[in-house]
């Protein structure tokens, strides 16, 4: 886990990227999760956009991909 300094600078870090993966309306998938893992290999952080409207699906989403990767 990390600390909110933590979390604080990666978000500082990160403030200025383009998203690298991109959730939609689909569950997460093992296309996603490998080229989040790809990205993951080229660049320390990446940033991840998820759409959809009910926020307990998309912080599952984020959640699971957070565990997968």
């Amino acid at each position: 886990r990390l600390s909110n300094q933590e979390r604080k600078r990666f978000r500082q870090f990160g403030h200025g990227l383009s998203p690298v993966v991109m959730l939609g309306n689909h569950a997460l998938t093992d296309n996603v999760v490998d080229e989040a893992l790809r990205s993951l290999g080229y660049h320390e952080l990446i940033k991840v956009k998820v759409c959809g409207e009910d926020k307990e699906q998309r912080l599952a989403m984020l959640q699971g991909l957070a565990d997968k990767t």
